[in-house]
């Protein structure tokens, strides 16, 4: 059986992935990754696939770790992870699979730094304004600091999400029933004087 080289086989496995419909970004995010394991592996493992081994992938992730951050080693494994798996289950080119048994890496929990009260002052300096525009991002950037819901919750909020009376919104996530604003009335300040000019969907203008 002639050998099948590591590139040949990651184009097969993008073709896949593209007829699966998956999103252009899953797509791009995993081509990535073969790429660069493509580019680090030894040349052995370029020139025939099959002759990859779990050590060759071990080594390759501990060189990694070394330039990248914890988040994106632990992308290109989970991505490979997937390339591995079709090439084993799928196209039989790689078998046994050598990352069947690997353990994930294992990075420090990363800590979001919380803004401070200058920074939290200047962004909402930024918004000053008397116009529409002005208005709906004062009223935006307060909802993210009052309630601390996230950027998709935002998003999908009308001008009837919102409670001013009750200081919190109303997503459309079965999940969630409702985000409190306690903060220092920032929210009802913005939103009375947005909700003046505005119309249901005012958001997402």
């Amino acid at each position: 059986m002639p050998a099948v080289t590591l590139e040949d086989l990651i184009k097969s496995w993008l073709i896949d992935l593209r007829s699966r419909h998956l999103s252009p970004k899953t797509v791009s995010t995993y081509g990535g990754a073969a790429a660069r394991l493509e580019a680090g592996l030894p040349e052995r493992c370029r020139k025939d696939a099959a002759e990859i081994r779990r050590d060759d992938l071990r080594d390759y992730f501990a060189r990694i770790a070394e330039t990248r951050t914890p988040a994106g080693v632990s992308v290109d494994y989970r991505a490979v992870q997937q390339f591995f798996k079709w090439a084993d289950e799928v196209e039989e080119e790689i078998t046994p699979n050598p990352m069947a048994k690997m353990r994930p890496p294992v990075g420090p929990d990363s800590e979001t730094r919380v803004l401070r009260t200058e920074e939290i002052k200047a962004l909402r300096k930024a918004c000053d304004g008397r116009d529409f525009m002005a208005r709906r991002d004062l009223a935006i950037v307060s909802m993210f600091l009052d309630t601390g819901m996230r950027r998709a919750e935002l998003a999908g909020l009308e001008s009837g999400s919102v409670s001013i009376e009750r200081c919190c919104g109303f997503p459309k996530f079965p999940a969630v029933d409702h985000w409190n604003s306690p903060g220092d009335g920032a929210v009802r300040r913005a939103w009375d004087e947005l909700t003046g000019l505005s119309s249901p969907g005012l958001l997402a203008g």
